[in-house]
């Protein structure tokens, strides 16, 4: 009994520390200062099922500064916890701020 608990032990270590985060960036010529709003994307099977479409001009009118794809560290607990049945990915939006140009 030992030597299996040393085994899940040693398992369970292994998986946390091949877990990472991850981020994909995306920044725009527009200007910052907007809103910012956040979502979940929702996979299944280790990410290999599923999919997220975000329509930037329905959440930002005036354009989308910035956005980010990541992977959280409670996405990780998340996909540890379900085994990678369920692997939730984190999708931060900042809108443009108004234009800095004299109308």
């Amino acid at each position: 009994m030992r030597r299996r608990s040393r085994v899940v032990l040693a398992a369970l270590a292994a998986a946390l520390a091949l877990s990472s985060c991850q981020t994909v960036r995306y920044k725009s010529h527009l200007p910052a200062g907007g809103p910012t709003h956040e979502q979940w994307a929702h996979f299944y099977a280790w990410g290999l099922a599923g999919s997220k479409d975000v329509d930037l001009d329905e959440v930002c009118p005036n354009g989308a500064h910035a956005w980010r794809n990541r992977w959280t560290f409670t996405n990780v607990l998340i996909s540890f916890v379900t085994f990678g049945i369920y692997v939730p990915r984190t999708i931060e939006i900042e809108c443009a701020g108004p234009s800095t140009e004299a109308r």
